[in-house]
């Protein structure tokens, strides 16, 4: 499913987008690295899911192969979490 070419960004827009993600990511872990006392678990959490997800964002508007960089995280994924039944699986109950 593609999207339709009005609703495409442009290259700049891009880039701009990607920019904006970078800094407000930065700025998300750098309040937390200077809130870790302050903060509870739960809003420690919060920040670091934002985080990850701009950055995420961010990597996924600065390549020019989306599919491939979304095959490689999914093929990723689904390799750690193999592995970790499999280290479950071995441990004793």
């Amino acid at each position: 499913m593609t999207a339709s070419p009005q609703k495409r960004l442009s290259l700049s827009q891009r880039s701009v987008y990607t920019q904006q993600l970078w800094i407000l990511a930065g700025e998300l872990a750098e309040f937390a690295d200077q809130q870790t006392e302050q903060l509870d678990f739960e809003t420690y959490a919060v920040i670091s899911e934002y985080e990850t997800k701009l950055l995420a964002y961010a990597e996924l508007l600065s390549i020019s192969d989306p599919a491939h960089f979304l095959h490689e995280e999914l093929q990723s994924v689904r390799e750690f979490l193999e592995e970790t039944r499999s280290r479950q699986s071995d441990c004793p109950q």
